[in-house]
């Protein structure tokens, strides 16, 4: 009876054994890396910009027409927000990520916001409306973000030349960013649920 439980014993440490048998460490690195970028991208807004500070890992660029926002809405969903001096376009997606690069898949529908620079001239107050905000088609395209190491920071390299860096915006919320849109009547127009 003795060496029946220790049989029984011997069994059970095999059978647990064999089931914790690690799997190769290039599996597990990609399945790893590619969740903490899904982690670390939902619900973040991101910054890009064609130059890269290596010491606080941000993107920067001094120049107009070269930055602008990726609101990583949700697990599928994203929004970039192109700045240029007085003006903003807006385009909606789609991202997946495969390993350690994302891949944006923008739609074909377009949201200009202008400035009325007849308000500028206008010295009795006659011209209200601040912004011009319309909708247009564009094409279609795709962009890739690369993961690079910068630190601990998860940081992207576009294939973009103009906006050569994606870093986190630590000084934006993205609900404040959304309000705003939906304020400005620009969520809607994007026809983003």
């Amino acid at each position: 009876m003795k060496n029946l439980i220790k049989l029984i014993f011997f069994f059970i440490i095999l059978a647990l054994h064999s089931c914790n048998e690690p799997t190769t460490n290039k599996t597990v690195k990609k399945i790893t890396l590619a969740k903490y970028i899904a982690l670390n991208l939902s619900g973040q807004v991101y910054f890009y910009a064609p130059e890269l500070d290596k010491n606080t890992c941000e993107a920067f660029g001094e120049c107009d027409c070269c930055s602008g926002s990726l609101l990583f809405l949700n697990d599928n969903d994203f929004l970039t927000i192109d700045v240029c001096e007085s003006d903003d376009w807006y385009y909606k997606g789609k991202y997946k990520i495969k390993n350690d690069i994302v891949v944006l898949t923008y739609d074909s529908l377009m949201v200009e916001k202008n400035y009325n620079w007849e308000k500028e001239t206008d010295t009795i107050g006659t011209v209200t409306t601040e912004y011009f905000i319309k909708t247009s088609k564009t094409d279609k395209r795709t962009s890739v973000l690369k993961r690079i190491f910068c630190d601990k920071n998860i940081c992207f390299k576009t294939d973009d030349k103009r906006t050569n860096y994606v870093t986190l915006n630590k000084k934006q919320k993205l609900s404040d960013l959304i309000k705003q849109l939906k304020d400005e009547g620009i969520w809607e127009k994007l026809e983003i649920k």
